[in-house]
């Protein structure tokens, strides 16, 4: 007879890893925006594994504060939650090797998003700070890091990496 554990399923490992920056969290969890669906479906069906560090969690909940928001604490503690059942912690020092100095990004407090994206050798960082995407054609010819706004995610994702 199999042991309780050789039935339960196989957990499926992300054909790729992505960077999102706090307000594209906002568009796909509050705002439900359309242009984020090709996005929410990747991490619904387990194909694309959104990647976060103590900094970019930090930044986050500052965000869920903004009082332009207008979020009752339940709200917040619904998108917080729903962002955590998404979304893979990284520890500070587990990088995924050596790599060369990251890019500089104008805006210093879009920089910890970088930052995780080239140590963590992610294939995507969706953003719509335009600091960050202004590095697009940089970080993609440097590090193979796609960085883009969700709607121009491109649909042949792994032809056009490798």
């Amino acid at each position: 007879m199999p042991s309780p554990e050789s039935t339960l399923p196989a957990q499926r490992t992300a054909d790729w890893t992505a960077v999102i920056d706090s307000n594209v969290w906002l568009d796909l969890l509050l705002f439900k925006d359309p242009r984020c669906a090709a996005l929410r479906l990747a991490i619904e069906r387990g194909d694309l594994q959104p990647l976060s560090n103590a900094d970019c969690q930090s930044e986050w909940l500052r965000v869920l504060h903004y009082p332009a928001l207008s979020l009752s604490d339940d709200q917040r503690a619904g998108l917080i939650t729903a962002q955590a059942d998404w979304v893979r912690l990284i520890a500070s020092a587990d990088t995924a090797g050596p790599r060369p100095a990251n890019p500089r990004c104008r805006d210093p407090d879009d920089q910890k998003f970088l930052d995780l994206a080239v140590e963590q050798r992610a294939n995507f960082l969706f953003s719509r700070d335009r600091a960050l995407l202004r590095l697009s054609r940089r970080c993609q010819n440097a590090f193979q890091l796609w960085i883009g706004v969700p709607q121009d995610w491109p649909t042949d994702h792994h032809a056009r990496l490798y």
